[in-house]
């Protein structure tokens, strides 16, 4: 009874100055919520930015460690060319680290070059989390192409790793993602990738047959510059992987 009297004593002035109270606060409330939402999205805009400015970085570096291999062929002076190399390597891995602890801290993803970037970097230091990228590259692939590529790439991690089963699991998968869309070129050059990575990984008697089945392929390929360029492509890296076939 008591707290209705208190109510039946309040003016309309009193009930209006409630109303314009709890609305103030549902206002600031709302104010409050997209403030945060608003910082969250220039935070995630931010982390993207920063994301794709290192790995524009880490192209540009490992771009310049081919140049310098490259380079080395005609030099005599390995320190100079080891020093040049080891100290871009040093300077890609930092940034390819700190691109994924980016990605980690944000939340954000990243397109699936950027992973593969990212992958190909932090696996010069030796460092496993390098699987994680390439299986996020992977799952970001937005075409056919760009995902067999991937899938391809990932297999010659595996196999660089020394992960060789899986690594000759990740090729039959990619042959499969092809599907009934596959032409000649695509399955001869996935063999190819095979044969060479099971070569330099000492596997000579499964290269060999790989080898094999890759020209196969190549040569249902149409006459032309690019069935001749994958036939001597394919012959150039027999020799050199299996010099004594």
């Amino acid at each position: 009874m008591a707290d209705w009297d208190i109510l039946t004593g309040l003016g309309v002035s009193d009930f209006a100055t409630i109303g314009i109270s709890a609305f103030a606060l549902i206002a600031a409330v709302i104010a409050n919520v997209s403030a945060s939402a608003s910082k969250a999205n220039e935070n995630r805009v931010q982390a993207r930015n920063t994301v794709n400015s290192l790995c524009v970085k880490i192209a540009e570096l490992s771009t310049q460690i081919q140049v310098y291999r490259v380079e080395q062929k005609g030099t005599t002076d390995l320190t100079l060319y080891n020093t040049r190399v080891n100290a871009t390597v040093r300077q890609v891995v930092a940034l390819a680290t700190l691109a994924r602890d980016v990605l980690a801290k944000s939340g954000i993803k990243a397109a699936a070059v950027e992973y593969a970037l990212i992958a190909d970097a932090i696996a010069m230091s030796g460092d496993p989390s390098a699987e994680i990228m390439w299986t996020q590259a992977v799952a970001a692939a937005r075409t056919r192409h760009d995902r067999i590529d991937l899938m391809q790439r990932f297999a010659e991690y595996l196999y660089t790793v020394g992960n060789t089963e899986r690594g000759a699991v990740a090729y039959r998968d990619a042959r499969a993602a092809m599907a009934g869309e596959a032409t000649p070129f695509e399955i001869g050059r996935n063999l190819h990738m095979e044969a060479v990575a099971s070569a330099n990984a000492g596997q000579a008697g499964a290269a060999q047959p790989l080898f094999d089945e890759a020209r196969g392929y190549y040569q249902q390929m149409p006459a032309g510059a690019t069935r001749t360029y994958a036939l001597n492509s394919l012959e150039s890296a027999l020799k050199s992987a299996l010099p004594d076939s």
